[in-house]
């Protein structure tokens, strides 16, 4: 026991640590896996470190402490500063009486110091084995259905892609020219598009189950809410029903874990390093810009739909045009700096507009893969609009709240059923929630009503402070004050 205590592993066990609070801190944007994946390199990094220094001063103490010294910065990065000014501290009391460092005392502090921050990762480990669930609806759950046909389904979302007018009105963007491709391809492109909520999560959990999902109250914690709302995205209604008819699952890598299926084949390849990588790099901003920049194309590769055998469910959400915005129109990485690392800073109408020019290109590229010798539904939308001039955290006296809520809505189909469900509300004023219950409908023995549409602005950190948004609210010209 002796001899384990002479050895300095108290560095190892702090990065590890400062790991997992980076990951913790920064909720729901990476798996878990990518924080295992990163404290395993950066330990063995360490270790090389430290035995590379032990064999050049011939003491594992000497090099202890200078891997011990390693870990101040890190851990005044992640916050943790009475811990990291312990380090100094300690060395200098020890080494005062006899006017040098005890390195034998200090690597003993270190290993103690290490064993006791272990208990920082409890809220780590506490949420990564919480028992998630299922949010509900203010309508009846869309899962119990018997398929009565199979058609493969490409679900794609791109995030925060604004209608047309908005596009036009605030981002001088016109979008006609890949609308009209859409529709010379056979796609049905709504011209009113709504979402039923200005955040991705609610939004997306309201598409899987089919209806208005409920919002939390004032007592939910935000964050185990928000858990929830991933776990709903990936197991609600919609999901139920398609594994209930043993559809293959696939889905793009999308940078938001909260989106990433179960249970399910990712069908994008791995970048060479994770998006919890570069965000650990993120003083070097290339790296992030590369990272996402591939992780964006690769889910745009046309090939993606010939890797899974049909019936397929493939979902494809793309973190683009929102920002940070990494990629030109031609696909080329822009220029970078610390503002674009951000994924919640605001977007800026001109990298917004290169980003959306990219997006409607790579769409327009990869679905003239889509296979035409199966029974096949693509389905491709915003999840919400742009927010230069209405960010989510805006005052309610702002106008403009029609650049969030209303987004972009495309379906194309060679099933009869689904075509003509979604040709008879064409002209009408579509909400986002209604997507599946008209799928539903037309391929099960059940038949859902279209609920009326609905467009809540939620606050991010108060979720439950809710404003429905009025039909005219929509209908406003918005202001930028330019």
């Amino acid at each position: 026991m002796k001899n384990i205590f002479c050895f300095p592993f108290g560095p190892v066990l702090l990065i590890i640590i400062i790991t997992y609070l980076q990951w913790y801190g920064y909720p729901g944007t990476f798996q878990i896996w990518e924080a295992h994946r990163a404290a395993i390199i950066l330990a063995l990094a360490v270790i090389a470190l430290m035995a590379l220094l032990a064999w050049l001063s011939k003491s594992w103490h000497i090099a202890g402490v200078a891997g011990l010294l390693l870990t101040y910065p890190l851990l005044i990065y992640s916050g943790q500063f009475i811990l990291a000014q312990s380090i100094p501290l300690f060395i200098l009391l020890t080494a005062i009486p006899s006017r040098r460092v005890q390195y034998p005392m200090v690597t003993l502090f270190g290993n103690v110091l290490g064993i006791a921050c272990l208990g920082l990762l409890y809220p780590t480990w506490q949420e990564t084995t919480a028992q998630k669930k299922l949010i509900g609806t203010s309508s009846a759950n869309i899962g119990d259905v018997d398929l009565t046909q199979k058609p493969s389904i490409i679900h794609i979302v791109l995030d925060a892609y604004g209608s047309s007018d908005i596009l036009s009105e605030l981002y001088n963007h016109d979008n006609s020219g890949f609308i009209a491709s859409l529709e010379a391809k056979g796609f049905l492109v709504m011209p009113k598009v709504a979402s039923p909520f200005s955040q991705t999560l609610f939004t997306m959990s309201s598409v899987f189950s089919g209806g208005y999902i409920n919002t939390p109250d004032q007592s939910e914690n935000v964050r185990a809410f928000r858990l929830d709302l991933g776990h709903t995205i990936k197991n609600a209604g919609v999901m139920t029903a398609f594994r209930k008819a043993n559809y293959n699952f696939g889905y793009s890598k999308s940078g938001y874990s909260y989106l990433d299926l179960d249970d399910a084949e990712l069908i994008t390849p791995s970048t060479v390093m994770t998006g919890f990588e570069a965000y650990l790099l993120r003083y070097f901003p290339i790296l992030h810009t590369w990272q996402r920049s591939e992780e964006i194309k690769a889910a745009f590769k046309p090939e993606n739909f010939n890797k899974l055998d049909s019936p397929f469910f493939y979902y494809q959400h793309v973190v683009a045009p929102h920002p940070s915005f990494v990629l030109k129109a031609d696909g080329q990485m822009v220029s970078n700096n610390m503002s674009a690392v951000l994924i919640n800073a605001l977007p800026n109408t001109e990298g917004y507009v290169e980003q959306a020019s990219f997006v409607e290109q790579a769409v327009l590229a990869q679905i003239n893969a889509i296979p035409d010798d199966i029974p096949i539904v693509v389905i491709i939308h915003g999840d919400h609009g742009p927010a230069a001039f209405y960010p989510k955290d805006a005052s309610i006296d702002q106008p403009c709240m029609k650049e969030r809520l209303t987004t972009f809505f495309a379906v194309y189909s060679n099933v009869p059923e689904i075509q003509s469900a979604f040709s008879m509300i064409k002209a009408s004023e579509f909400n986002l929630a209604n997507i599946y219950r008209i799928v539903l409908s037309a391929i099960s023995d059940t038949s859902f009503d279209l609920l009326p549409g609905e467009s809540r602005f939620m606050w991010w950190a108060t979720p439950h402070d809710i404003k429905l948004v009025s039909d005219d609210t929509l209908l406003q010209s918005c202001t930028t004050g330019n």
